[in-house]
């Protein structure tokens, strides 16, 4: 299994996701697979400090969210988690300030409660 974060990049070829120094996406889709590796995390502080980051896809595979993996994306408007979701480490929403809405399976619901208190749309 593959753990997504710092240092791996998306281009238009395409492998990978993540913010990195010379690399701050708009939109993220977490793959399914990374090289040839079913995607099952997203890494610690993956990607603390995208400020660019409005909105990302995160696939059934993806199992756990690292702590701090999306901490002060200050941008991020957006998320879409999918079936699969079974943990989600602490202050992994912290700071994300302009978060609009989020689609989340009823049963992982409850893990985003404590993260995030008031949001204004959780579906």
């Amino acid at each position: 299994s593959a753990v997504l974060g710092v240092g791996d990049r998306l281009d238009r070829s395409a492998d990978v996701v993540s913010c990195g120094r010379f690399y701050d996406p708009v939109v993220v889709a977490i793959p399914e697979e990374f090289r040839g590796k079913k995607v099952v995390e997203i890494a610690q502080e993956g990607f603390q400090d995208c400020v660019n980051l409005m909105k990302v896809e995160i696939p059934y595979t993806v199992q756990s969210i690292g702590s701090n993996a999306f901490f002060k994306c200050t941008s991020l408007k957006y998320v879409m988690m999918n079936d699969g979701l079974k943990a989600i480490g602490s202050k992994a929403f912290y700071g994300c300030s302009s978060i609009a809405s989020i689609l989340i399976p009823e049963e992982a619901a409850y893990l985003l409660l404590e993260e995030l208190g008031s949001v204004p749309s959780v579906v």
